[in-house]
């Protein structure tokens, strides 16, 4: 049995998934390889879900009075302060 969600999805090359994100074709692949995001490899290309790849967005997505944590030197958090 076939399932849907996988049929329905819209399967994106590497270049098409790195652009949606702002990175190169290598990029997409070394996120792959470093386990940021999920990538499907089929014979020698690489396919990225489009549903894959704007969870990854959102996950990273920052929005007003949410800023980044830092570490400082001894390894405690610290706010950033906006440029």
């Amino acid at each position: 049995m076939t399932d849907r969600r996988i049929q329905d999805d819209e399967w994106l090359t590497a270049t098409e998934a790195g652009k949606l994100i702002g990175v190169t074709r290598r990029t997409m692949v070394r996120m792959v390889e470093r386990g940021e995001i999920t990538g499907y490899r089929i014979a020698s290309a690489w396919r990225f879900k489009r549903s894959d790849i704007e969870a990854y967005l959102e996950a990273h997505r920052y929005g007003p009075g949410r800023l980044p944590r830092s570490r400082n030197d001894d390894g405690a958090e610290a706010d950033q302060e906006p440029d």
